[in-house]
């Protein structure tokens, strides 16, 4: 304060600013950027249009398709038998793992498989040889969408930040 009365005044009224937001007493807009796609903020009067909620698709940049390891579409992974592109879809992968039963080392097959109106699982089965241990599991999968989404929220109440 001694050195630099303006920026301790300015920086005083920032904070002043945040506790306000923070306890709601300023309506504030919160910008969310997802290159993956996924992400999704509650529609609280579904099915008609929020209209404190925006939303929109943007096509990536480079760079964020390479933060998400994705390979440019001139460089595809390939198959290096075939040379066809590799589809994860079209094998089972098997690794060893300890069974939670005996510990000794046993299979555990995944497959990705995708059904229809649903986005894609995966499906786990291990199988212990040493006990008969056997576990099946599904899972939700999860893909990164074609297009990154751009959300806006407006926030006016706590009810807002409950989506």
């Amino acid at each position: 304060r001694l050195q630099d009365a303006a920026t301790a005044e300015k920086l005083d009224n920032f904070v002043v600013s945040l506790k306000e937001l923070l306890l709601l007493q300023k309506e504030f807009r919160l910008h969310l950027i997802d290159p993956s796609g996924t992400s999704f903020i509650e529609n609280l009067i579904a099915p008609a249009n929020d209209p404190q909620l925006q939303s929109s698709s943007y096509t990536r940049s480079p760079k964020e398709n390479e933060l998400l390891g994705l390979r440019p579409e001139n460089n595809p992974a390939t198959n290096e038998e075939s040379n066809e592109p590799y589809d994860p879809k079209n094998e089972v992968a098997t690794f060893s793992v300890n069974c939670p039963h005996c510990n000794q080392l046993c299979a555990n097959n995944m497959k990705v498989v995708d059904i229809p109106h649903f986005k894609e699982v995966v499906i786990m089965a291990t199988v212990c040889d040493a006990c008969g241990y056997r576990e099946n599991e599904v899972k939700g999968a999860t893909t990164i969408e074609p297009r990154g989404h751009k959300l806006t929220l407006t926030v006016t109440s706590v009810e807002d930040l409950k989506r």
